[in-house]
């Protein structure tokens, strides 16, 4: 066994080895610090790919999900008035795609602006132009 030859070999040994010790510590509570931090979050991302005006009153618009959560969509609003409307699908899954079905008597030639509304509060806006 070594002996030191004064305290201050014993103090610094001492030293190092809380020093290692505190440094350990530290580095364990920013690793576990930033691993929770740097969890993945997923959104919802609608685009509307299409949409189709027929018979003079269905209108047909499908969507496609480009985010990384489902997403549900609750209300669709045409010109500010809110509409009925059927979907194939309750749930579009992240890289899927849904047909919404709207009974609207819309005119020819005429802009129409869609306000799309989710389960969770997002909001997506287009405007379509009839032919």
């Amino acid at each position: 066994m070594t002996k030191f030859r004064d305290s201050k070999d014993a103090n610094l040994v001492v030293g190092a080895v809380l020093l290692i010790a505190v440094m350990v510590v530290v580095s364990v509570a920013v690793d576990t610090w930033t691993g929770k931090s740097s969890q993945v979050t997923q959104v919802e991302e609608l685009n509307v790919c299409s949409f189709n005006f027929s018979n003079g009153n269905t209108i047909t618009v499908l969507v496609e999900n480009n985010g990384t959560a489902a997403s549900e969509i609750a209300e669709v609003w045409i010109n500010n008035s809110r509409q009925a409307f059927t979907a194939n699908a309750t749930t579009i899954h992240p890289k899927d795609y849904v047909n919404l079905s709207i009974t609207y008597v819309y005119s020819n030639g005429t802009n129409y602006h869609f306000k799309m509304t989710t389960e969770k509060g997002n909001t997506y806006l287009f405007t379509a132009t009839t032919l």
